[in-house]
């Protein structure tokens, strides 16, 4: 009987071993997902300004700094739905980075874009909220006085692609 109840134990344990495996396996999966997504938005990006040269090669354009979290082109330039006449190279640029931005925040959790120029580089940074660790949001919703804290628990949880 004893020797039942060691068994019992020993596979019990096997399986919390094999299921905390899973949790994890699934969670980087989630993550790599998001990495997935950050790529292919960025090199979405880099052929949206190549296909717009002029407009990227100006001082005043809308590639020289962009960061999602400011001021964000909303509006689709009516020019896309008039046949008759066609887009200026800025309208173009407002209305595709618009869109990209859209894209951008629906697919990635708490994504944020900055783009900025220096001479003829472009750099881009994507930012979203990875919740690989469960923790830091059970400890966030329980001590939300402690700002230190959060700070650097809200860092720990920031993933960043550039390019």
């Amino acid at each position: 009987m004893i020797e039942v109840l060691i068994a019992s134990l020993i596979f019990s344990v096997g399986l919390l071993g094999v299921a905390s495996t899973q949790t994890v396996g699934l969670t980087n999966t989630q993550s790599a997902l998001h990495r997935s997504y950050a790529a292919q938005l960025s090199y979405e990006l880099v052929d949206i300004i190549r296909a717009n040269p002029v407009e990227a090669r100006k001082t005043t354009s809308v590639f020289t700094s962009y960061d999602s979290t400011g001021a964000v082109p909303s509006a689709v330039a009516t020019c896309q739905v008039q046949s008759t006449t066609g887009c200026r190279a800025d309208e173009m640029a407002n209305t595709v980075l618009a869109q990209w931005t859209a894209r951008l925040q629906a697919t990635l959790p708490d994504g944020e874009a900055e783009l900025t120029r220096v001479g003829d580089i472009f750099e881009l940074r994507i930012r979203w909220a990875d919740f690989r660790n469960d923790q830091i949001m059970q400890d966030f919703k329980k001590d939300p006085n402690e700002p230190d804290k959060i700070l650097d628990q809200i860092a720990d949880r920031i993933t960043e692609f550039r390019i």
